[in-house]
C-alpha cells in the first residue's frame, strides 16, 4: 500500500538568492523495485526566477520535465500563479549538485524535454499565441547563463505546430515524438521527422498552406494514440515507455514492443502519485520524475514523492500485469491542416 511519510524535515524559505532548493523533503526513500539512486527534485522548497520586478523567489514552482545527458540532468518547472517565468535547473549528475537555474523567456508549462547528446540540444514543449510548439536550447547557451544578468533565456529555434496539443516530447531515431494529455480518453503522439544542416535543425512539413504568413506552422503525416491521461513518454529502440496519472491516486508506468508507431498491449506496473516525465537511459535503467511534492498539491497527495527515482528497467517490471489498450478513437486534432 501507499502510505503518506510522516517525517518531513522544515520548509525553508532561506534559499540563496538566484537559485532554488536541493535537498529531500523527508529522511526516509520511497521503495521502487530496482531503485540505483535517487536525486533532489529542484524548487520544491522555493526557487528564484524573474517576474515583472525581476528577481523573484517563488514557493510555488512545479516540476514538469525531465531529461538526462552523459554528465547532467535537467529538470523544468513553471509557476501555476503565473507570477513568474518557467525554469529549467541543471544539476550536475556526477555529484549530485544543482548548478544553475535558468530562467526562461516566458511562462510555458514546460510538461516535456528532451537532450539531444550528439548534437548538444535541449527540445521543450512550449506555448506560442495561435497554438503549441516545440522549442530548441543549446547547451552553450545553458553554459553560457548566469540568471544574475537579468536576462530571460530565448530558444534558437521554435517550431509552430498545427498537429496536436504539446503537453510532452521525446526523441527517438531521428525523429520528433509530441504528445497530448487527455483526463478522459487517450493521447496523441504527433511524429515529425527532424532534418539537419551545418548550421540549422528543421522539421519536415506536411502542411499544404502557403507560407506567407509568419510563423510557419508545422504538419505531421503520422500519428497514433497513446495511454489515457498519458504524462510522458520514452523510446528506445524497440522500448516504449508511457506513464499516466492524474490527481492523488496511483500513477502507472506502461511497457510496449515499439516498431513505426505501432506498439504492443504491454505490461503495467503502479507507482506512487503524480507521476510525470519519465526517461530510457540506455535500455537498463528509466528515469521518474514525480511533481506531488510542489505546493499545489502537497496537501492533496496519498504520498508525496521529493526525488527523481533511477531505477533498473528489468528489476521494476518484475511482477507486472498485463495492460491492455484502450480501443481507438476518433480525435478531433488528427491530421488536420
Amino acid at each position: 500500500s501507499i502510505n503518506r511519510i510522516n517525517i518531513i524535515k522544515p520548509m525553508t524559505n532561506t534559499i540563496e538568492k538566484g537559485s532554488a532548493s536541493f535537498e529531500y523533503l523527508f529522511d526516509e526513500s520511497p521503495h521502487i523495485p530496482g531503485a540505483l539512486k535517487t536525486f533532489p527534485i529542484p524548487g520544491l522548497s522555493g526557487a528564484w526566477s524573474n517576474g515583472v520586478n525581476g528577481l523573484q523567489f517563488s514557493e510555488e514552482m512545479t516540476p514538469q520535465g525531465l531529461a538526462v545527458s552523459e554528465k547532467y540532468i535537467f529538470v523544468s518547472a513553471y509557476d501555476p500563479t503565473k507570477t513568474v517565468n518557467s525554469v529549467i535547473y541543471l544539476i550536475d549528475q556526477n555529484k549530485s549538485e544543482l548548478l544553475k537555474t535558468i530562467v526562461i523567456h516566458n511562462k510555458a508549462h514546460l510538461g516535456g524535454i528532451y537532450f539531444d547528446e550528439e548534437h548538444q540540444e535541449l527540445w521543450a514543449t512550449g506555448d506560442w499565441k495561435h497554438g503549441e510548439s516545440v522549442t530548441i536550447f543549446s547547451m552553450e547557451q545553458f553554459e553560457n547563463y548566469d540568471i544574475f544578468d537579468g536576462q530571460n533565456l530565448k530558444p534558437l529555434k521554435t517550431f509552430n505546430l498545427s498537429s496536436s496539443p504539446s503537453s510532452f516530447l521525446t526523441v527517438s531515431g531521428g525523429q520528433l515524438f509530441v504528445g497530448s494529455f487527455d483526463v478522459n480518453k487517450p493521447g496523441l503522439v504527433s511524429v515529425y521527422r527532424i532534418t539537419r544542416t551545418e548550421n540549422s535543425t528543421d522539421l519536415v512539413n506536411f502542411s499544404s498552406k502557403p507560407y506567407l504568413d509568419e510563423p510557419q506552422e508545422y504538419l505531421s503525416n503520422e500519428q497514433f494514440v497513446t495511454i489515457k491521461q498519458n504524462q510522458g513518454l520514452a523510446i528506445n529502440g524497440s522500448d516504449l515507455l508511457m506513464s499516466s496519472s492524474y490527481g492523488p491516486g496511483k500513477s502507472i508506468l506502461t511497457r510496449h514492443h515499439f516498431n513505426e508507431s505501432e506498439y504492443t498491449n504491454g505490461k503495467f506496473v503502479e507507482l506512487f502519485p503524480y507521476l510525470e516525465q519519465i526517461v530510457l537511459q540506455g535500455r537498463s535503467s528509466v528515469y521518474l520524475l514525480f511533481e506531488g511534492g510542489a505546493k499545489q498539491y502537497r496537501k492533496r497527495s496519498s504520498r508525496i514523492i521529493d526525488r527523481i527515482i533511477v531505477a533498473d528497467l528489468e528489476q521494476l517490471f518484475l511482477g507486472a500485469k498485463d495492460y491492455k489498450r484502450m480501443p481507438e478513437i476518433e480525435w478531433e486534432y488528427i491530421l488536420y491542416d
